[in-house]
């Protein structure tokens, strides 16, 4: 008997029809739910999860990394031969053992589960009883825990989110972004008149008892990083005015009052250190390009100094403490330099015992 493509539903023929069996095969087709008729791009298997391939339009078993589309309706279906997939509604299976009510996902394995897989846990069905469950056809699902997911996949999929009117997207609670490319936030701040903002964030503290807050957290995990890497970079035009380097470098580009890069036009760097340094050991600062101007006090501002330094590491004292020598190592000083020249330069605590050492430096 012929059949509609997709739903095949029996149609009318000439002649004679038995209508209780053609009414009752329409019915139970309608109570199964949706189906599309495509062909298999490899061997699935009925009830076999699977999706619709963007590039040859075939199906294909689905895993927990593919938007799930459906699930298998026919019997085995090798390659390249058509088969149906039911796309919602209820499907049965006597072997089935689902836990009624809970929702069921995707594997790795490319097979139905109701344990969430690690990553990219999509439900595409809940079970209505231990052997029926019902497809989800929408590509808006909420997790066990209440939480929504969008599914989305493929190389340039996105959501957008396009709210009417002014009032935006609100977050009430926490906003997780996770993914392996740029987050990019745009915003055009275009308005003829008033103040505008293009990314702010405001927030409350009202701690009873104890525990630090951070308003802006940056956490960097450096597995490999053979170029420049910063954990800030603010420009204009892009052009960098302020960056911090992972190491813990300021650097900033110096203008006038009417915005014009004034000397030095390289980016001004700042290194700022404070730490305890045992007697005859030492601390190294950054590499100098060209030039720097540095400020040290050592210990509870027993000695101290303000320094200049050139491209190739000597050093010239301005205004110092008794006990400050350049250049030299020696013994009961604080030495600005070990050797002359030295690159990159090295202060010394040589004062007869463990002293913190407090050095802010500018440097290009």
């Amino acid at each position: 008997m012929p059949a509609t493509t997709h739903y095949n539903l029996d149609k009318l023929v000439a002649g004679a029809v038995d209508w209780l069996a053609l009414f009752n095969s329409n019915v139970d087709k309608n109570e199964a739910g949706r189906t599309i008729k495509k062909t298999a791009g490899e061997t699935i298997a009925v009830r076999d999860p699977f999706y619709i391939s963007s590039s040859d339009g075939k199906a294909y078993k689905a895993a927990n990394t593919n938007v799930c589309h459906g699930v298998w309706q026919s019997a085995s279906t090798t390659t390249n031969t058509e088969g149906f997939g039911q796309v919602e509604g209820i499907m049965t299976y006597g072997s089935w053992t689902w836990t009624r009510g809970n929702y069921i996902y995707v594997s790795s394995g490319k097979a139905l589960t109701q344990t969430p897989p690690a990553s990219n846990a999509q439900p595409v069905a809940f079970a209505i009883s231990a052997t029926e469950l019902y497809i989800i056809g929408s590509a808006l699902r909420m997790r066990d825990d209440g939480s929504y997911v969008l599914a989305c996949a493929g190389t340039n999929a996105a959501i957008t989110l396009t709210p009417s009117g002014t009032g935006g997207v609100t977050v009430t609670n926490k906003l997780t972004i996770d993914g392996d490319g740029k987050q990019v936030v745009t915003a055009t701040l275009n308005n003829a008149t008033g103040d505008e903002v293009g990314v702010k964030i405001n927030y409350t503290t009202n701690k009873a008892t104890s525990g630090a807050d951070t308003g802006f957290e940056i956490n960097q995990t450096d597995t490999a990083s053979p170029g420049t890497s910063k954990l800030l970079d603010l420009k204009v035009g892009g052009s960098s005015k302020i960056g911090v380097s992972n190491t813990g470098i300021i650097e900033h580009s110096p203008s006038d009052f009417a915005g014009t890069p004034v000397a030095p036009t390289a980016a001004v760097k700042a290194f700022l250190y404070n730490k305890t340094v045992a007697d005859d050991s030492y601390i190294t600062l950054p590499s100098v390009t060209n030039s720097a101007y540095g400020i040290c006090i050592v210990g509870d501002n027993e000695e101290r100094t303000q320094f200049w330094l050139n491209s190739t590491g000597t050093v010239t004292l301005l205004n110092s403490s008794a006990n400050v020598v350049a250049n030299t190592n020696t013994d009961t000083k604080v030495c600005i330099g070990t050797a002359a020249p030295q690159e990159p330069l090295q202060i010394k605590n040589r004062l007869g015992s463990a002293k913190t050492i407090n050095v802010m430096l500018w440097y290009d």
